[in-house]
């Protein structure tokens, strides 16, 4: 291949993936609780994964299906540890430290719903926009949330992974921003 065909392509490709992440819509300032500890993240996956729960459905497949695409896209941010994520069932019991999404819910979620009983959380119908609250939570105490929107077409769509990647970047940051240390914390390196 021409050298010049190829750095084309690549530019391209770098193109597109930046214009999915422009699509992407956050929650201004994500909640972080003193209690936050970025060595949770790896302490939560340590036994052979993040336990990862998945409420609702933002795609036209069967729930068991569009969980598990939604759990292929996962992917920690690059100050953590690479670690897999396993997922748990909503009616599975709330202890340990877990990552909990809810998709598409149909008002603002308040302070802590992510890591209660998601199932009392009413669920909007699909549409263009996908919408994703998340929390990293410790039993039934919120330790971090955020939420994200941005028109995802379905699983394979670079936008929705970059609805994840952003999601998961905003939750999981290198040093809990509500806790001033001395250092200067400046997203997204925290």
């Amino acid at each position: 291949m021409n050298p010049r065909v190829g750095a084309a392509l690549l530019a391209i490709a770098i193109l597109a993936g930046c214009a999915a992440d422009l699509s992407v819509r956050s929650d201004a300032v994500a909640n972080h609780k003193p209690a936050y500890d970025p060595f949770d993240v790896w302490h939560a996956g340590k036994s052979g994964g993040i336990p990862t729960l998945i409420y609702g459905n933002p795609f036209a497949l069967d729930e068991a299906a569009a969980h598990e695409a939604v759990r292929a896209q996962l992917k920690l941010p690059g100050w953590h540890q690479d670690l897999p994520f396993t997922l748990v069932s909503a009616t599975a019991p709330r202890r340990g430290l877990r990552l909990a999404f809810v998709f598409n819910p149909s008002k603002r979620l308040s302070e802590g719903d992510g890591c209660g009983d998601v199932r009392d959380i009413a669920l909007a119908d699909r549409s263009a926009i996908t919408r994703v609250a998340a929390a990293f939570c410790a039993g039934e105490r919120l330790l971090a949330e955020v939420a994200a929107e941005a028109p995802v077409a379905g699983p394979a769509d670079p936008t929705f992974t970059a609805l994840l990647d952003r999601t998961l970047r905003d939750l999981l940051p290198l040093r809990n921003p509500s806790v001033f240390d001395g250092r200067a914390c400046v997203p997204p390196s925290c």
